[in-house]
């Protein structure tokens, strides 16, 4: 069985790539385009790996900084990255490194590709290939 992993943005654009990305490393993906809807996928299927944008509208009061906390508060074990325009900010940065949560650049004219998060996703993968052989 295929590790899991969930990707949360509101980009469907966004979705899709890593959807495509993760899917060709061997993960099984499931999608949600808000924050709400990401909680409620979060709390049925445990994914190993959760993607979340840190911008969304907020969808019935959960923003994702409060669904960050939450995930992370419920369930330790999960892999947390966070994926943002905003992730050279030093707020943004210190907020999430109080709770030991990567932050990864969107790809933009200046970085055009996700490189950097998707080599952390293959090494989660190899890691989890270890444990589970």
């Amino acid at each position: 069985m295929n590790p899991r992993a969930l990707i949360i943005d509101d980009n469907p654009v966004i979705r899709r790539a890593l959807k495509l990305h993760l899917e060709a490393r061997g993960w099984a993906v499931l999608e949600a385009a808000d924050a709400f809807d990401g909680l409620a996928v979060f709390r049925g299927e445990r994914p190993t790996l959760v993607i979340l944008d840190l911008l969304m509208p907020i969808n019935r009061g959960i923003d994702a900084m409060r669904l960050a906390t939450l995930i992370d508060d419920e369930d330790s074990e999960t892999v947390l990255l966070v994926l943002s325009s905003f992730a050279s900010r030093e707020d943004v940065r210190e907020f999430f490194a109080a709770r030991r949560i990567k932050v990864y650049e969107k790809p933009s004219a200046g970085n055009p590709s996700f490189g950097e998060l998707l080599s952390r996703v293959d090494g989660i993968f190899r890691e989890l290939s270890i444990t589970f052989h």
